[in-house]
């Protein structure tokens, strides 16, 4: 019986997933222009139910980090925004998804918009 127990504990242990860490995603979706795809790198940190950290866009001369506002992380769930700001105005994105062993996966929205974009992220090594 204890061994059952402990090997249970050891079960659990080795499933426990964190969001902690550095992960590369790709994002796509559909808009005017067809199918638009960008790959993004996330930088995040947990403390309690909260998640803080930012989002860069790859590719840009100066990416810069678009910082986590709101973030939650409820189990294998979270959620959060970031606001990106440009010539015609700031946008808001409401990002969501779910963690899985070294993979997430979600969805992307920008406030306004009928479709968002999904994207999937792998852990990757802190640069």
């Amino acid at each position: 019986m204890r061994l059952a127990f402990a090997f249970l504990l050891c079960a659990l242990a080795a499933g426990a997933q964190t969001l902690d860490g550095h992960w590369a995603g790709e994002a796509t979706g559909s808009g005017k222009g067809g199918v638009r795809e960008f790959s993004f790198t996330l930088d995040l940190r947990v403390q309690g139910g909260a998640l803080t950290g930012q989002v860069t866009p790859a590719g840009r001369k100066k990416a810069s980090g678009l910082a986590i506002q709101e973030g939650k992380l409820d189990g294998s769930r979270f959620s959060f925004t970031t606001v990106q700001k440009g010539k015609k105005g700031d946008a808001t994105f409401y990002w969501q998804g779910k963690i899985v062993g070294d993979q997430i996966t979600g969805n992307r929205m920008r406030d306004g918009a009928r479709r968002g974009q999904s994207f999937i992220a792998r852990r990757s090594p802190a640069l």
